[in-house]
This record gives C-alpha cells, sequence and structure tokens, in this order.
C-alpha cells in the first residue's frame, strides 16, 4: 500500500537533519503519518458496505424491535407477549398480515438440513409428479432425521415444505438447486435462507414467494449465506437480507435494566440514610 506521503522521505529527513535539544518537530512528523493512516483506515471503513445492501427485499412488516435479552447462546425479541429469535418475529409478523378475503400469508423456518432431506426422500421415492402436491407429500412422507452418514438433519414441517418445493418446481429451480446442495455446498454451513414466506390464494395458488435470510443489526452475513442468496436471485427467485433495527438505548434491554438498578439503588439509599457513629 503507497501512502500519499512516503514513509522512507519521512524518515530520511529526519536522520538527515537532526533537531537541537529540546525541539520535538521529528514528532510532528510521525503524527503526520499516524494520521493519514487513520484517514485512509477510516475511508475504507466508511467505504465498506454491508452485505445487506446487495439483497433489499420488501415484507410490509415492521424491523422495529423494543426490547431484547440474550437466553443461553441466542437472542430473543419481545413481540408483544412473545419472546423470539430473529426469524421467528419476522416470521409472526408475516402470518399476520392482512389481505384479501380468501387468502392468508404462510411461512415456515428452513432448517439447515432442509435440501438434504429432501435429497434423502427422493432418492427413496423415485420420480415425482412436482405438479401434483398429492405426489409431493406422499414422498416426503417421511422425512429423515439423520443423513446417509448418521449426522443428525433439521427439516420443517411437511405441509409449508410441500409449498416451497412446489414453487421451486414450478420456477424451474428445484432440480439446480438439489443437485448444488448435493455436490457443491458444505454440509455444515449450506447458507439456507432462514424462512420461506409466500400468499396462498383461495383457489391454492402460491404467490409473493421470497427466501428470506433474517440478521441482527450487528450479525455478520457469512459467504455461504451470500452465495445461496445470489444463486436463488440469479434464478429469477426473489431472496435477500431482513435486518432487525436496533431499539433505543432506553428501550434496550440491558440498558433499561442497568437504569432501572441505578433507580433502584438510588432509592435505597435516599430511603435508608447511612447512620454514621463517633468514636472515643
Amino acid at each position: 500500500m503507497r501512502l500519499p506521503v512516503s514513509v522512507e522521505t519521512q524518515f530520511g529527513s529526519l536522520q538527515s537533519q537532526p533537531a537541537p535539544r529540546g525541539d520535538y518537530r521529528p514528532f510532528r512528523g510521525l503524527t503526520t503519518i499516524a494520521r493519514q493512516f487513520s484517514h485512509m483506515t477510516q475511508s475504507r471503513a466508511a467505504t465498506a458496505r454491508d452485505p445487506a445492501d446487495e439483497f433489499p427485499i420488501a415484507l410490509g412488516v415492521s424491523r422495529k424491535v423494543s426490547e431484547y435479552r440474550r437466553k443461553g447462546s441466542r437472542v430473543q425479541f419481545k413481540d408483544s407477549d412473545r419472546w423470539l429469535i430473529a426469524e421467528g418475529l419476522i416470521l409472526r409478523r408475516w402470518r399476520r398480515k392482512r389481505t384479501r378475503p380468501g387468502a392468508v400469508f404462510r411461512g415456515v423456518r428452513l432448517q439447515p438440513g432442509t435440501w438434504r432431506a429432501v435429497i434423502l426422500c427422493l432418492a427413496r421415492a423415485g420420480r415425482v409428479d412436482w405438479a401434483s402436491p398429492t405426489a409431493i407429500r406422499a414422498a416426503l412422507e417421511r422425512l429423515p432425521r439423520k443423513d446417509i452418514d448418521g449426522n443428525p438433519i433439521g427439516a420443517p414441517t411437511r405441509g409449508m415444505l410441500v409449498l416451497a418445493l412446489q414453487h421451486l418446481s414450478k420456477r424451474g429451480v428445484l432440480e439446480p438447486l438439489l443437485r448444488r446442495h448435493e455436490f457443491s455446498v458444505e454440509r455444515r454451513s449450506p447458507g439456507i435462507p432462514d424462512l420461506f414466506l409466500c400468499r396462498v390464494e383461495a383457489d391454492g395458488r402460491i404467490t409473493g414467494a421470497r427466501f428470506v435470510e433474517v440478521k441482527r443489526w450487528n450479525e455478520q452475513v457469512l459467504d455461504s449465506q451470500i452465495a445461496e442468496l445470489r444463486f436463488l436471485r440469479a434464478h429469477g427467485l426473489k431472496a435477500g437480507i431482513v435486518r432487525l433495527l436496533r431499539p433505543p438505548k432506553e428501550a434496550d434491554g440491558k440498558t433499561a435494566v442497568g437504569h432501572a438498578l441505578q433507580r433502584g439503588v438510588a432509592t435505597s439509599a435516599s430511603a435508608s440514610p447511612t447512620r454514621t457513629t463517633a468514636r472515643r
């Protein structure tokens, strides 16, 4: 990396012209270099884009969070009377959306082993008529809980998985997607989006289907997730990232608890004044 002001030039001038005793001008040169380094680092950080900006997607639901807490290794968010993880929060709000009579918003969480489970089912069921929901349900009659190596895999409920597979087959993406996850995707990090969301019309048609990855305001997006979203978008599907909005400081769970503790300490201190005893 080439600096606007050469480091060799700066140190060369300092060595060729020793400063008199008590003069600290050489340190001013070093300070200039440090400032230039800092400016370049800040400018690079400012130009670094959030991966979520590459995959915008509209859901028509609020991303605001009023309160959150950490329970074990997970972060939960409060939604009226329940504490939910990030994808559960968005899924619940999606299902609550109002639509025309006869239609309903539906969705399901996609587990990391979803497509592996489907691949194992197809290996047992043989050829499947993907236009027939009945045939898909028959193929998915027994979703495996373990792969061929005995490792546990997770899969969503069969009813919503049928809708997802039916949509993928209609769009001509099911076969390339399954081939990708069978041969080209790391099993430990498949990058499958968190949610499959859609609207089911009165006549059973699936509309507005989309794959959504849900992240907190400061949560990192993995490379495998970016690759999966790019694959889905390249095949004409709606896929994107939704970031929850950080709550205000007063609504922040940790900050609110801290303020409550401080107010409690102050109240107890004012209610019971300290007694001082003089020693003689």
